[in-house]
């Protein structure tokens, strides 16, 4: 059986460009950084309509949920001070997306103290689920 792949991205958009102004100054960098405008794959016509931050868990995205939450809150925790200035005025938002092989169910689950977390970035919480047969997943 395939594991579930789960991905968990912070992500901070806004149309001002003084989020990137704000980022050079991060002891932590971003896994990427866009600018309105920019394609949001190379390989399709969509752009990004604001600029915009994410950072990624640093664990295998066939990892465990836990195991990714405590990943990201590890990284953003010493920037925190920054991205809650951040989030007072542009859009926050975790996203978490799972892609489900065959039987498999992930177990998807926040604690007080990461929900508190991300609730102090003014996050939104957005939870993607997508499942494949057991068939794709051979």
């Amino acid at each position: 059986m395939t594991r579930s792949e789960i991905k968990l991205i912070y992500r901070i958009t806004s149309e001002d460009d003084d989020l990137f102004a704000l980022v050079e100054k991060l002891k932590t960098q971003p896994n990427k950084i866009w600018r309105m405008g920019d394609l949001i794959d190379k390989r399709a016509l969509a752009r990004y309509k604001k600029n915009g931050i994410s950072f990624c868990s640093n664990e295998k995205h066939s990892q465990k949920f836990d195991a990714q939450v405590e990943s990201l809150v590890r990284i953003l925790t010493p920037i925190k001070d920054t991205l809650e200035k951040l989030s007072r005025t542009c859009y926050s938002e975790l996203s978490c997306v799972v892609h489900i092989y065959g039987d498999d169910r992930p177990a998807i689950h926040f604690n007080k103290e990461t929900l508190l977390f991300f609730a102090n970035l003014n996050a939104d919480i957005d939870i993607d689920l997508y499942s494949f047969s057991s068939t794709i997943a051979s």
